[in-house]
């Protein structure tokens, strides 16, 4: 009987004894996880709430993201969350190459394209060839090549006996894209020489009688293009399924599909082949226009030692071209940025893999980490682009204390609610001009990175990059703007 009341008050004792180390334990995982949650809220003020934002959706489990922010003013880490991880950052690969640009070449860089001739000419006549050779102009349109041949014929040029020579050699020769890509604007071929962003313009409308092809104009005009028109004029109200498709690897462009009898004219971008061949035929063609005969062909040369100038055009200068690069994330124009970088830094013909040698080298001058700035091209086209929130953020950081070109670099990104591919995002009155920032858009990619002037006065750089198997575009940019609202209300 006694061994037995023993035994039982050991083991109540025992009991008691691992009860009490339970409950310690769990008041000490506890009071950890509030030490933790306290410490972190300290080290990131905004982490808590921003994950909270992430996890109250539940389709962002399959999503990927990446979270980065900074005050510009103290220096605080604001969020941390896997801001060191790899993302595919879509179109945000510009601000990369934008800030390069303005750093390497400079805001006033301007890229020339001239006209030779192997004399001036005599008696309104150039015996032998015009020249034509480009270096790289991105915003080489319509009418800049009007006045390039107006001024022509103010040098008194009236006749050329040979042929239209074009020298595109200031790039070197190499695929952009995939031989599969689709022709759309945004996936234009760079070329040394090109116009209208290596795009042409379709203006279709419909025929005033149903089962009619419709009108096609095209801008510029010019017989450099075939168009087989296989549309049709539809009933009103149907759908519209106008389609626009070109042929692989040839100029040729079928319009298909219907248009309804009352819907009002519709304007088509696709991407050319050739453009430097593009580029030159149309000169031609504008030439003729002004009564200028070319008595020879078109062809593919290079520029004589002895040849003088009859005319250069300059462009407009950098700063203003990244401006319309980077708010309307204009692909063409940062693939030609990046290759005009590789030619005048590094020399020779300029190439992809040189521009981004260039980029690579500004990084380091700049004492920011490359490590996570995986590059295989200037715009964010490519998947391969890899890298992370907060390489990003370092960088917006780093160009804010430019003086040079810090004012040329802000006014160039997008203003929330204002313009560029921002215009229809965050348009309330708490946000007006205090949200400027650059968008990333793939299929199955969202990206948002740039700058927020928060309700305590203190820029705040930051980067969102979102990266999923799905296409889930209206929810990640749902999130963003929640996000980016919490970093303006900050403070």
């Amino acid at each position: 009987m006694k061994n037995t009341k023993t035994t039982t008050l050991l083991f109540t004792f025992f009991l008691f004894i691992f009860i009490y180390i339970l409950f310690s334990f769990h008041v000490f995982i506890q009071a950890e996880e509030i030490l933790s949650r306290k410490t972190n809220k300290q080290l990131f003020p905004l982490q808590e709430q921003i994950i909270s934002i992430i996890n109250s959706y539940p389709a962002m489990h399959e999503i990927k993201t990446g979270v980065y922010a900074v005050s510009l003013k103290t220096g605080k880490i604001l969020v941390d969350f896997h801001g060191d991880k790899l993302f595919i950052p879509a179109s945000n690969q510009k601000l990369f190459t934008t800030a390069a640009a303005l750093a390497k070449l400079g805001p006033d860089f301007s890229f020339p394209t001239i006209i030779y001739a192997n004399h001036l000419p005599k008696d309104g006549l150039i015996t032998g060839h015009l020249y034509l050779k480009g270096y790289g102009d991105p915003f080489l349109v319509n009418e800049e090549l009007w006045e390039l041949a107006r001024q022509i014929k103010l040098a008194g040029v009236r006749k050329i006996t040979g042929d239209l020579i074009f020298d595109d050699s200031y790039f070197a020769q190499e695929k952009d894209l995939p031989d599969d890509n689709p022709p759309f604007w945004y996936s234009a071929e760079s070329g040394a020489l090109s116009i209208n962003f290596n795009t042409m313009a379709f203006l279709i409308q419909p025929s005033s009688e149903m089962g009619q092809n419709p009108s096609v104009h095209c801008n510029p005009s010019t017989s450099f293009i075939q168009v087989i028109n296989r549309g049709l004029t539809s009933p009103a109200s149907s759908s519209k399924t106008l389609s626009v498709t070109r042929q692989k690897d040839k100029n040729i462009f079928i319009i298909s599909d219907k248009i309804p009898i009352d819907h009002p004219p519709v304007t088509i971008y696709r991407a050319l082949k050739y453009p430097s061949q593009y580029t030159a035929k149309v000169l031609s063609e504008i030439l003729i226009q002004l009564g200028i005969n070319i008595s020879g062909t078109i062809c593919q040369g290079s520029i004589p030692s002895k040849a003088v100038v009859i005319y250069q055009h300059q462009s407009r200068p950098l700063s203003t071209i990244i401006a319309s690069l980077n708010k309307i994330s204009n692909n063409f124009i940062a693939q030609q940025i990046l290759k005009t970088m590789g030619a005048e830094i590094k020399g020779g013909a300029g190439t992809t893999a040189k521009g981004i040698a260039v980029i690579k080298d500004f990084l380091k001058e700049s004492g920011l980490d490359t490590k996570n700035f995986l590059a295989v091209d200037g715009c964010g086209l490519s998947r391969k682009n890899l890298t992370a929130p907060k390489t990003i953020v370092d960088l917006l950081t780093y160009t804010q204390r430019q003086f040079e070109y810090q004012p040329e670099y802000l006014s160039s990104l997008a203003v929330a609610g204002i313009d560029g591919t921002l215009k229809e995002r965050l348009p309330n009155l708490k946000m007006y001009r205090k949200v400027r920032a650059k968008t990333g858009l793939l299929k199955g990619v969202s990206c948002l990175s740039g700058y927020v002037y928060s309700s305590n006065e203190e820029i705040i750089a930051f980067s969102i990059l979102m990266n999923g198997k799905k296409d889930q575009q209206q929810m990640c940019k749902k999130i963003q703007d929640e996000i980016v609202t919490i970093l303006l209300d900050s403070g």
